[in-house]
């Protein structure tokens, strides 16, 4: 995109967990996953503030999604268990924010998108 300087829009897939620490007893293996995802959402912040120096027109959006069942998690004991007792969303509901964001007018940047279940605690 910058090459060709042509419109573009890269959508970084964080968490809500690249925003809050989630200190856990009952998952301990879990404790690194927010430390990634923190930094997901500083690589997405230096990204873009690369591309609006170098005045090139491409968008970057971080989408923090927070509990998301997906056929992924379906595999592990431990994620079945976690579903049956927090609310989530799905994969299409992240996919309605990705629409929503490309919808835009070209000069509006959608920094960041917080989605999570209305019962799901921030």
């Amino acid at each position: 995109m910058r090459e060709r300087n042509v419109e573009g829009h890269i959508f970084n897939i964080n968490s809500v967990l690249g925003r809050h620490l989630l200190l856990t007893t009952n998952m301990p293996d879990f404790n690194l996953y927010p430390a990634t995802k923190h930094g997901s959402v500083a690589l997405t912040n230096v990204v873009r503030r690369e591309l609006a120096a170098l005045q090139v027109p491409i968008r970057i959006t971080g989408i923090n999604p927070g509990s998301v069942k997906t056929s992924i998690t379906a595999h592990s004991e431990t994620m079945k268990d976690y579903f049956e007792k927090v609310p989530y969303i799905l994969p299409r509901d992240i996919a309605d924010a990705l629409i929503y964001a490309l919808g835009t007018r070209p000069e509006v940047q959608i920094t960041e998108l917080t989605i999570q279940h209305t019962g799901e605690l921030p």
